[in-house]
């Protein structure tokens, strides 16, 4: 291996490291290039809290240590071919931070996962399944199993990642930006269910906003507002017969269709304590009591047991100190026996 040397122009280096770039992908990862006459390829990795990186290459495990190109955590690694053909060249990155050392995937070294037609069809405002392409997504991509996340923001500088995995630090997972279509992707390998998270924006203006993520599928209990990584529900459906019968029925739009919802903290009172709502907030956690008495039970997951056939989604509401009802953006299944 020969030292890493100035392969990129140094403005590009540090809007990375500072957060400021719109094109990441074109500076983080694994590229090809030529080092004294003989092929190479290039690898960068931004961890701002890292004190040590190393390139781990496979299958050999070659451990190659990273040198650090920017002090805000830039670090860089060239290493020979050897007649190895660049988009096999594999590897992982060993790093330290704090004393503690992990072995991870590099995001960057992965390419675009949104397909070009679902961006066409967001784009021309006729994708109705938009919930499917924005949001946080764990599948699988080659072998590696981890999570997708896009977010839409045609107006922002820089999108990112933030979240528990990466000490909320923006500059540690920017986003590929997809022209034209405004919507930010990045694929994170290995990141587990219950991993909170958020999107950092960084304005036109220079502006850093933390946002949850609309398309969650889950989020933290208030007072907290992250959005949560989550695979869905185990809940194990009894309606093949229905689902069969389904194609045979008349046309949707024909026919009638009834909606119930209950507000469970509005529907019993407990008199003994001057007639207090059920679901009210006691100290900062929402609670639902007298399982035996109102024939119902939360267990740690927040599903609920009730005497009814099927089962239901709901949405958690709380009331404020001012008395207002304020929507907990957490869906859940309620599980029925």
């Amino acid at each position: 291996m020969t030292p890493a040397a100035h392969t990129a122009e140094d403005a590009a280096l540090a809007a990375v490291a500072s957060g400021t770039s719109d094109n990441p992908f074109a500076i983080l990862g694994r590229h090809e290039i030529t080092d004294n006459g003989r092929p190479a390829v290039v690898v960068r990795t931004m961890q701002p809290s890292a004190s040590t990186v190393e390139l781990v290459r496979l299958p050999g495990r070659q451990s190659i240590r990273m040198e650090r190109r920017h002090a805000d955590g830039l670090f860089e690694a060239i290493v020979p071919l050897d007649h190895t053909a660049p988009h096999d060249f594999d590897y992982r990155l060993r790093v330290t931070e704090y004393g503690d050392t992990k072995e991870i995937d590099d995001p960057y070294r992965y390419g675009q996962v949104a397909s070009d037609y679902d961006l066409h069809l967001f784009a021309e405002g006729t994708h109705y399944r938009a919930w499917d392409l924005l949001g946080s997504h764990c599948i699988t991509v080659g072998s590696t199993r981890g999570v997708h996340f896009a977010v839409w923001a045609p107006a922002a500088q820089r999108v990112s990642v933030i979240g528990d995995f990466n000490r909320w630090d923006g500059r540690a997972h920017p986003m590929r930006k997809l022209v034209p279509s405004g919507v930010w992707e990045l694929f994170i390998p290995d990141l587990p269910d219950g991993a909170c998270y958020k999107f950092e924006v960084r304005t036109s203006g220079g502006h850093l906003l933390h946002k949850s993520d609309a398309y969650g599928r889950r989020f933290e209990q208030p007072p907290n507002t992250a959005s949560v990584v989550w695979t869905g529900s185990k809940h194990e459906w009894r309606d093949r017969e229905w689902m069969r019968d389904r194609a045979s029925f008349s046309s949707w739009y024909d026919r009638p269709l009834s909606v119930y919802e209950v507000h469970l903290g509005s529907w019993r009172r407990v008199p003994e304590e001057g007639n207090r709502y059920q679901g009210e907030v006691t100290g900062r956690t929402l609670t639902f009591e007298g399982p035996a008495r109102f024939q119902y039970e939360l267990d740690g997951e927040g599903r609920i047991k009730v005497n009814a056939d099927g089962t239901i989604t709901v949405a958690w509401w709380l009331r404020d100190e001012n008395g207002n009802w304020e929507p907990w953006m957490r869906n859940t299944f309620i599980k029925v026996e």
